[in-house]
């Protein structure tokens, strides 16, 4: 009989259920998984064509997954914590349920090739987001069943890569308890933006592994809002239909900006401190043109919009926001089933390559995210953080009035690679 494996992933606080074994820690209580401050040396050597593949890979397949799912309305997800998430789960598959999510992941090479430059990604986004203006953490770690028997192989990778360390428990007569454990684990490596990710009953006797990814990232402005430049003002849901909303001004005298006539959209990209992550918010011509303009949104045109965005004279009128989402297992398994990821979630699954002792598959995904957004800056469970670099002067008749008063979508990025770290849609509730 299959037994089941746990995914709940979070844009800053993933559970990925999966099996293994490993060495117990002694003090369970012991739940901020803080990984010691790195230096240059630590990072290994990512070639800028290595790191664009990665942020390309990454970002074909949040935008696929974003299509996939398909909800209206305002909502935050992040691409990176899933891709982290089911890339480890991946490594753990083999044949055609490899194969399928590999194809879904957009994985190339053999599997430690893949792993190597994920982990070596992993490294950089830690070092990039050590700025104490800037600041974005990645945690890891595993809760394992007792009877499961992980491949060493597989237990090295999680090591190795992804720094998941493995701790044995007893799934079957004590899982009520790992709910607390598991989310006091998150909260604490979400700056307490994630709580109560599990709920009672999310695990029960069968499960065998959970993994948990935890993303937090704290990050100000380059060129922060002011507080007294913030206003009321009327934010256009659709053309019937306003909202009320605060909105912030940026006199900046210079963005970051990007304009598609061929899809009838304009971009303003703002950094965070440090210099090495930013949110770029596209916003549709039309009032009603975000679902248009979303359609395309692929990898290949946030390519193009981050390799052609310039300075221009302007401002930018942005509104605060904050938004929670929680995807629902049954919407993340449709989701990843619409992109052929099927074998995983049946009993036909093939993770040998992670468990010897046991068959298991993907019973659920629940994936949690959080976002703010202020003026002063951005604070998210599994976000980033980027700061604007100067720009020469340009004349005042080029001047932009960047006004995000109607739907648009908000994308949180590494400058270096272009992976998207954070992605949504805001429509003013």
């Amino acid at each position: 009989m299959n037994k089941k494996f746990w995914m709940i992933l979070g844009a800053s606080a993933l559970v990925l259920g999966m099996m293994g074994c490993g060495s117990e820690s002694k003090d369970e209580n012991s739940l901020t998984a803080k990984e010691a401050a790195l230096t240059a040396a630590d990072v290994p050597e990512i070639s800028a064509a290595d790191m664009n593949k990665f942020g390309d890979a990454l970002n074909a397949f949040g935008s696929e997954f974003e299509h996939a799912y398909g909800k209206a309305g305002s909502y935050v997800f992040s691409p990176f914590s899933y891709h982290s998430a089911l890339s480890m789960t991946a490594y753990g598959a083999k044949g055609a349920t490899y194969d399928e999510m590999a194809q879904a992941l957009h994985l190339e090479g053999d599997k430690p090739a893949a792993a190597a430059l994920n982990g070596g990604m992993r490294l950089k986004l830690r070092y990039d987001g050590q700025n104490e203006k800037s600041l974005f953490e990645i945690a890891n770690r595993i809760w394992v069943d007792q009877s499961s028997e992980v491949v060493p192989a597989f237990s090295d990778a999680m090591d190795n890569y992804y720094k998941a360390s493995l701790k044995v428990v007893d799934f079957e007569k004590d899982y009520n308890r790992y709910v607390g454990v598991i989310n006091t684990w998150v909260s604490n490596n979400t700056g307490g933006m994630i709580k109560n990710l599990l709920k009672t009953g999310d695990l029960s006797s069968s499960t065998r592994m959970v993994l948990v990814n935890a993303i937090h990232f704290d990050g100000e402005w380059a060129q922060k809002f002011e507080f007294e430049n913030t206003y009321d003002a009327k934010f256009k849901v659709s053309d019937g239909e306003q909202t009320d909303v605060r909105m912030m001004n940026l006199d900046a005298g210079r963005i970051v900006y990007y304009r598609s006539e061929a899809h009838g959209y304009q971009t303003a990209s703002m950094d965070y401190a440090g210099g090495d992550f930013a949110m770029l918010i596209v916003l549709p011509d039309a009032v009603d043109g975000l679902k248009d303009v979303a359609a395309t949104l692929d990898a290949a045109e946030l390519r193009k919009i981050l390799d052609g965005q310039a300075a221009h004279n302007g401002n930018i009128h942005l509104p605060k926001f904050k938004i929670e989402t929680e995807i629902s297992s049954e919407d993340n398994k449709a989701a990843f089933e619409a992109l052929g990821v099927k074998l995983a979630f049946s009993g036909a699954a093939d993770f040998s390559d992670m468990i010897s002792n046991q068959a298991v598959y993907i019973d659920r995904i629940i994936h949690k995210a959080v976002i703010e957004v202020d003026e002063e800056g951005t604070k998210a469970a599994a976000a980033t953080a980027v700061m604007m670099a100067e720009g020469m002067a340009l004349p005042p008749d080029d001047f932009i009035d960047f006004r995000a008063d109607h739907p648009f979508e908000f994308v949180l990025y590494h400058k270096a690679s272009g992976a998207v770290l954070f992605a949504g849609q805001y429509w003013g509730k």
